[in-house]
């Protein structure tokens, strides 16, 4: 009996024991061996956003696009916007070639990492810049692709006549506009508070192709000649 009752110990013994063993032993066993029906070793993480987003508040999307890297994609659209002193994110992780982003970001900040990018030799040409004018300045959001081949300039804070002047100098010298912002800025005209128009561009060098930029448009306008150029 006291054999028995050793072993009968001995088994509870290993049955509590074995009991806090399975998520542990399930991950050591290789996917192969497992069987088909066995539920995955760790639960998958839920995305703390969707892969097409609109409405992420600028402090919580640090965690989408380290979840959405993580899963090698990567933004190829963002765009900030405010309601009430918030400010929000909307955008797109895509498959691709990967890309880099930065967003809340000031002139100064990404003509820096415009700088750093440039002088790494790692080949990474501004594609895509959004500005945002809120009571405390422009917040800046952009996205740069690979490439090793085109020369690029990126400029802000225009005012419409720089613009004009820089986008006829440098279409005669085969640049292609590779995006356009334009934005408002609070400034003072003849003593009064005002809302200046203000552009920032991004050309690309010979080799990008063609290109066709339209500014001062209405929306009648635009929608005319987005409808006319889709065709």
């Amino acid at each position: 009996m006291k054999t028995i009752r050793s072993n009968v110990y001995a088994s509870l013994v290993m049955l509590a024991l074995m009991s806090l063993l399975p998520a542990v032993t399930l991950a050591t066993v290789p996917a192969g061996m497992r069987n088909a029906n066995s539920p995955p070793p760790f639960p998958a993480m839920a995305a703390p956003c969707s892969a097409d987003f609109y409405g992420v508040e600028l402090g919580a999307f640090p965690a989408c696009n380290d979840f959405w890297t993580k899963e090698n994609l990567s933004l190829v659209t963002l765009s900030q916007y405010e309601i009430d002193g918030v400010i929000y994110l909307t955008g797109s992780f895509q498959d691709g070639p990967k890309r880099r982003a930065k967003w809340g970001l000031s002139q100064a900040e990404l003509e820096k990492f415009n700088n750093d990018f440039l002088m790494s030799g790692e080949g990474w040409r501004l594609d895509q810049v959004n500005v945002l004018t809120t009571t405390k300045g422009q917040f800046y959001a952009a996205i740069w692709v690979p490439d090793t081949k085109l020369a690029w300039e990126n400029h802000n804070l225009m005012t419409q006549p720089t613009f004009d002047q820089r986008f006829t100098s440098l279409d005669k010298d085969g640049w292609s506009m590779a995006d356009v912002a334009s934005y408002r800025v609070r400034t003072i005209l003849a003593g009064q508070p005002y809302q200046a128009v203000r552009w920032s561009g991004v050309w690309a060098g010979q080799g990008f192709g063609g290109s066709l930029a339209y500014d001062n448009m209405t929306k009648s306008e635009f929608l005319a000649k987005d409808g006319k150029l889709s065709q």
